[in-house]
């Protein structure tokens, strides 16, 4: 389970609950006078996206990602999305009439690439959610995904306990269902047969709240291809993957002096996951359970010769995980690890900036386009520690990649200086500033 998180649920829900509505009516319903809208982002290779109503601009959504639920007067409107491009400037990506309605909540959903992606509208009229329950919607959103049935049990039940709530194709919403406040597993199984493809993490659905539970397409390593956001009232998404989904980890050895090695996971007495690995390149993604593994590494072909032994590594559901050796501030064979985006991007790459040079307490690393100098240049990423990780998003172009120190004088020194190197979308990269004695200075950003 993963929790995004990017204003309070409890300033959303005043603003949706006290601001939006009057309960004067005689039988005590909630008379709602409003409109209401916010916007997912389900289109899987998209970046931050942001919504406006008639040229007044709201908040934005990265992929996965949902908006505050905001209130706005019943009228037609020109709904607009746009992202940056390359210098931070708006572009337009879609546009649409859209009308919004008195007492209706409207759902606003980007799908389709990212390049030309496609304006979907759900829409519910609002009703009091009686106490000790939710309203609940299921959303098929995964353009992967065949048709499937969908079905709920507590938690505390299986499969054979599951009550079936849906059959949706692509694109599909379910229509509203009531089901009491508690903890549940969603199963989704094979259109018409009881072949479980997806089964959750528990999902915790508290009382009097409205959901949309979103299948959407996720990038693990495994078959499952497909993983359940659940969204509400406020711009929190918890993220739900499939508990049969598999995870993956790679390695990579940055050790010069140290060629040629072989890679165990919890013990030695096991079969090496990774044979004759050479420095300086990843290995193959290797499939895993998910779990808390000891990882080492020998010699290749020699487990009597042990460089480091029972690094401990943490696989979760759909994980995938970069692990880079190096040697430590004392010249001893050491490892880290994070987590590796594996998800293509258009309009820009997803990448991990790691820094394993001892020598320097911190270093300074910028992406310098032509028309950039390093006092201009929008992506440095300045004082890193050793074994710091920085993960960021790189947009399409042309780069030289600095390496510098800057001494307690700020002055500078370049330690590496790349050829241009044009990055290219739907790739992601890592990059690794790292000694290396074949370089004039000693070191280098090895390009992954």
């Amino acid at each position: 389970m993963f929790l995004k998180q990017s204003l309070s649920f409890v300033f959303s829900l005043l603003l949706f609950v006290l601001v939006g509505c009057d309960s004067g009516s005689d039988d005590d319903a909630t008379v709602f006078v409003d409109s209401y809208v916010h916007f997912y982002n389900a289109s899987p290779n998209a970046s931050d996206a942001k919504f406006h109503l008639d040229d007044q601009p709201y908040s934005s959504a990265d992929f996965g990602d949902v908006t505050i639920l905001y209130t706005v007067d019943e009228n037609t409107y020109n709904f607009k999305l746009t992202r940056k491009d390359n210098y931070g400037d708006d572009v337009d990506i879609l546009e649409d009439s859209v009308t919004l309605r008195q007492g209706v909540q409207h759902l606003f959903i980007m799908t389709g690439d990212f390049r030309q992606p496609e304006l979907m509208e759900f829409d519910f009229t609002l009703t009091d959610v009686d106490d000790g329950f939710v309203q609940l919607h299921i959303a098929h959103l995964a353009q992967n995904l065949a048709p499937v049935d969908v079905y709920i049990s507590s938690s505390t039940e299986t499969f054979a306990d599951a009550e079936f709530l849906a059959s949706l194709d692509y694109k599909g919403f379910s229509s509203s269902l009531s089901k009491e406040a508690g903890d549940y597993i969603v199963y989704l199984t094979d259109s018409g047969s009881d072949n479980i493809v997806f089964q959750s993490e528990d999902i915790i659905l508290s009382e009097l709240n409205r959901y949309v539970l979103a299948l959407r397409e996720d990038f693990g390593p495994g078959t499952s291809s497909v993983a359940l956001d659940r969204i509400s009232n406020s711009s929190s998404v918890i993220e739900y993957q499939d508990i049969n989904e598999a995870a993956q980890y790679r390695v990579y050895n940055s050790i010069d002096a140290i060629d040629n090695v072989d890679f165990y996971r919890n013990g030695l007495d096991n079969s090496a996951d990774f044979t004759s690995l050479n420095n300086d390149v990843f290995s193959d993604y290797m499939l895993s359970s998910f779990g808390d593994f000891t990882l080492s590494m020998t010699e290749a072909g020699n487990a009597d010769n042990v460089y480091f032994r029972d690094l401990l590594l943490t696989l979760n559901y759909a994980d995938s995980k970069s692990v880079v050796v190096y040697n430590d501030e004392e010249g001893l064979p050491s490892a880290l690890s994070f987590e590796q985006d594996v998800r293509p991007l258009a309009y820009q790459s997803d990448a991990n900036l790691v820094n394993i040079i001892a020598d320097y307490s911190q270093v300074n690393v910028y992406f310098v386009r032509s028309d950039e100098t390093l006092d201009t240049a929008t992506y440095t990423y300045e004082n890193l520690d050793f074994t710091d990780v920085k993960n960021f998003t790189l947009p399409t172009d042309t780069y030289e990649i600095y390496l510098i120190y800057e001494d307690e004088n700020e002055n500078r020194f370049l330690l590496y200086r790349s050829e241009p190197i044009t990055l290219q979308d739907d790739i992601n990269y890592t990059f690794i500033a790292e000694p290396d004695a074949q370089e004039v200075n000693g070191f280098k950003v090895n390009i992954l």
